[in-house]
């Protein structure tokens, strides 16, 4: 090292140099990926390939300590509130968790981008980040990993061209009577009322005859993460058939006196989103605001 007048060391010249190269290539201007491992193979390809793409953040801290307490919990209370009580753990560390990196992603820099809080699995989504975002996300302490968003592909179904008789020979469908469900509601003494099911689909048509009359409802009953429509509806008419086999009247369904709340997966093209199936997740568990109680269960 070379010494100046004011007593202060200075590197040499070559060494500064390599040095400054050094600094540039950590820089969140970077052209290139950090070295962490936090980044997925896939989505170091695409951000190689197309410069951008949807990335899911994972926590450092996982949900395993909420799910953990609530479940060795010995207590008195009822299934609502041990709901609340996971519902309410998993926002604590929701917000405790995902503050840092939500602050970077709330600056001017990247206030442009879409970007959902994800509670249910602590995760956090963004839409069209850049290389330069994921390597400073790479960086960050409470950040466990950094992927990118899986696309969901619907089988579609097959349209027969051949003519469908519309009347019905029998008081219920064939497969109602096969599995014995009319025998199932003498049994017990009910046929799913009471009960409310959780569909996630590609929605529900609730306008459908045999489906309109046991939609539940009010808040917090349909939830659409792709369009945000206010009443539910179907894309491709796949869900609407599903919550008929389930829960449908006229003999089509196998619990009629259930009540009915849905989630769209799917876009037009039969296409789903992982980040779509997570908020979906959520919304079921939610259904404990509005103090039901009652069995939520999904047909994914």
């Amino acid at each position: 090292r070379d010494r100046d007048v004011t007593g202060v060391q200075t590197c040499a010249l070559p060494i500064c140099f390599v040095f400054a190269l050094l600094l540039f290539a950590l820089s969140p201007q970077s052209s290139s990926l950090s070295t962490t491992n936090k980044i997925g193979v896939r989505l170091s390809q695409t951000l190689h390939t197309k410069g951008r793409g949807n990335i899911l953040i994972s926590m450092s801290e996982t949900t395993d300590s909420v799910l953990q307490q609530v479940a060795t919990s010995n207590d008195d209370r009822s299934r609502t509130e041990r709901a609340w009580a996971l519902y309410s753990g998993l926002k604590d560390l929701q917000q405790r968790s995902q503050s840092p990196v939500l602050s970077v992603l709330n600056t001017p820099r990247f206030a442009s981008l879409k970007v959902r809080s994800l509670w249910i699995t602590n995760q956090i989504y963004v839409k069209g980040a850049d290389l330069n975002l994921v390597n400073i996300l790479s960086r960050m302490d409470g950040v466990a990993s950094i992927e990118e968003e899986r696309q969901i592909q619907l089988i579609q179904p097959e349209v027969s061209s051949a003519g469908v008789d519309a009347k019905r020979h029998a008081s219920f469908e064939w497969g109602v009577e096969k599995i014995q469900a009319p025998e199932a509601w003498a049994a017990i003494g009910s046929d799913g009322r009471g009960a409310v099911v959780g569909f996630i689909d590609t929605g529900a048509r609730y306008t459908h005859q045999d489906i309109r009359g046991n939609f539940r409802g009010g808040n917090h009953s349909w939830y659409d993460p792709f369009y945000q429509s206010e009443h539910p509806y179907d894309v491709v008419a796949h869900g609407t058939h599903v919550v008929g086999i389930a829960v449908g009247s006229g003999g089509i369904g196998v619990a009629p006196g259930a009540k009915w709340i849905a989630c769209n997966l799917f876009d037009e093209d039969f296409v789903g989103a992982e980040a779509a199936a997570i908020e979906c997740g959520q919304f079921l568990v939610r259904s404990e605001e509005r103090r039901v109680g009652k069995e939520c269960r999904s047909r994914w």
